[in-house]
């Protein structure tokens, strides 16, 4: 059998090339078509995807605003709720200044270098505790407690350190007389309390003197002469 080539080399090599041009093109169409439609998806989710769950927010938001104000007293309650959520932080601010009758403890000196106290303030802002009080050993016994306070330390859970972060700042000073009619010196002075000292957050606090007198939060030893009436001044011709 004999067969015959009527299609020339050139011609068979055009059909070829065609062949080839022609899936290219196709490739290319798809190509397009995938990526128009990658940028349509796209131009979907951001200008209606958004824009749908934008809106949704803002309904959920409503809707619970809405609830809250359907409540009675809803202003009361959201303030008490935002007070009770700062209660445990307010708590470590706290001071506790029933400690300052532990501390006058251990600083009094003992006799015969014993003060009476007449009048005992504190001020928070300034962390100053302010006395005036007498003492029968006159400067003697003034001095004693002045040195008492500047050797007293503290101790607690987390650390320790000086009662005072100042020196102790000496007043008006008078001669007069007490309530039994002695001789005594009156004075006034102030001494600032270290911050840790007072604040209630300071667990196990221990108050420590000179002597090792101490007082705790459990045990505050407070005696009852600490305490006593302001003497009289004398006469200017008896001073």
């Amino acid at each position: 059998m004999i067969e015959i080539n009527l299609i020339p080399d050139v011609k068979r090599e055009l059909l070829k090339a065609q062949k080839i041009r022609n899936l290219i093109i196709s490739i290319s169409i798809l190509a397009s078509l995938v990526a128009a439609g990658v940028v349509v998806l796209l131009a979907v989710t951001v200008y209606v995807g958004q824009v749908l769950a934008s809106q949704m927010a803002d309904n959920s938001i409503n809707d619970e605003f809405n609830k809250f104000k359907s409540h009675q007293n809803v202003s009361q309650v959201l303030t008490i709720q935002d007070q009770l959520n700062n209660l445990a932080q307010l708590d470590s601010q706290r001071y506790t200044v029933s400690r300052i009758f532990g501390i006058l403890d251990v600083i009094s000196p003992s006799n015969p270098n014993q003060i009476t106290v007449s009048e005992l303030r504190y001020d928070k802002a300034t962390r100053t505790v302010s006395i005036e009080g007498q003492a029968a050993n006159g400067f003697v016994a003034l001095e004693a407690f002045q040195k008492t306070i500047t050797s007293t330390t503290y101790e607690y859970a987390h650390g320790k350190g000086n009662l005072i972060t100042s020196p102790v700042v000496v007043g008006e000073q008078s001669m007069g007389q007490d309530s039994g009619g002695n001789l005594v010196l009156r004075f006034s002075l102030s001494f600032t309390i270290d911050e840790n000292v007072l604040l209630s957050s300071s667990k196990s606090m221990k108050i420590i003197g000179p002597n090792e007198q101490n007082a705790t939060d459990s045990h505050l030893q407070i005696p009852d002469d600490i305490f006593g009436a302001k003497a009289t001044d004398l006469p200017k011709e008896n001073q």
